[in-house]
């Protein structure tokens, strides 16, 4: 059986950023463009995440934290939240090791994206976000995040 597709392309040169919605009637054939979306950003500056029914580009740059709350990851940039149903574990697969690291058994952070770090309860670290968010940095993970910090 054949597919067949309509292909619009739109270009507006007053965008701030590039902006790709598609939209598609199957799984199968949102799975053919992912895989081709992914082949696209090999450059490894992007990651391609599915939300609900969409699929949104991320740049990884602009990622500042993810967390796991009931089986939903939210993945947290610069200015906006995207939920997903990727695990954290194939999620922080796919990011750099030389900015990301994994803080707690439900969230990982940029390293570039913390603006200062304080001492919290029990040995747990408190980290504070370019984006204004705090998380709570597990006493399990602190000497890994001391060491990726140099501190």
């Amino acid at each position: 059986m054949d597919e067949k597709y309509r292909i619009e392309l739109s270009i507006e040169e007053t965008m701030s950023e590039d902006h790709i919605l598609i939209h598609c009637r199957s799984d199968t054939v949102g799975s053919k463009v992912m895989s081709s979306l992914s082949n696209m950003t090999k450059d490894n500056k992007s990651l391609v995440l599915k939300q609900d029914d969409s699929y949104v580009i991320v740049d990884k740059s602009d990622i500042v934290f993810a967390e796991v709350y009931n089986k939903e990851l939210t993945v947290y940039t610069i200015d906006e939240e995207i939920k997903t149903s990727q695990s954290l574990s194939s999620f922080y697969e796919s990011l750099p090791r030389e900015s990301f690291i994994q803080v707690s058994k439900s969230s990982i952070l940029n390293v570039h994206k913390i603006k200062r770090v304080e001492a919290h309860f029990s040995g747990n670290l408190l980290s504070h976000l370019s984006n204004g968010m705090k998380t709570s940095i597990s006493r399990r993970y602190v000497s890994q995040l001391k060491e990726k910090l140099g501190i």
